[in-house]
């Protein structure tokens, strides 16, 4: 029989982190999943506790698969809205057309669920 090894992740660094209103977060999804070429196609975002979120990885140089490998990851940007209540769906209208934005819910992934409580957690924000 095979040996499997679980290696799960230990850390996530994350190098920039925008809060939006929800409408502004939404309407920026529908606008990055445009200039992406996906038009007619519902974006999607994760939910957890009370917020939407998304994330952008760096390219996957020698030194960031490096990283991975020894259970660090590296979010380039973290872009999130408070949305208390979960609903599969979000509408947003931009220019008089509506938009649908998926929200799945994430609170039973460990890792995203922690990522929502961190960002909830305000910790990140610098003190003035």
């Amino acid at each position: 029989m095979v040996k499997i090894t679980f290696s799960p992740t230990k850390e996530i660094v994350i190098h920039e982190i925008s809060e939006k209103k929800p409408d502004e977060f939404y309407t920026l999804m529908i606008q990055q999943a445009q200039a992406q070429g996906a038009v007619g196609i519902t974006p999607s975002v994760h939910w957890a506790h009370g917020l939407a979120f998304t994330f952008g990885f760096f390219p996957e140089t020698p030194d960031i698969v490096k990283d991975k490998l020894e259970g660090k990851l590296h979010y380039g940007t973290v872009v999130f809205a408070s949305v208390p209540d979960y609903k599969a769906e979000a509408l947003v209208r931009i220019q008089g057309t509506e938009y649908h934005v998926r929200l799945q819910n994430a609170e039973s992934n460990p890792i995203l669920s922690d990522l929502a409580k961190f960002l909830q957690s305000r910790t990140w924000v610098p003190e003035r």
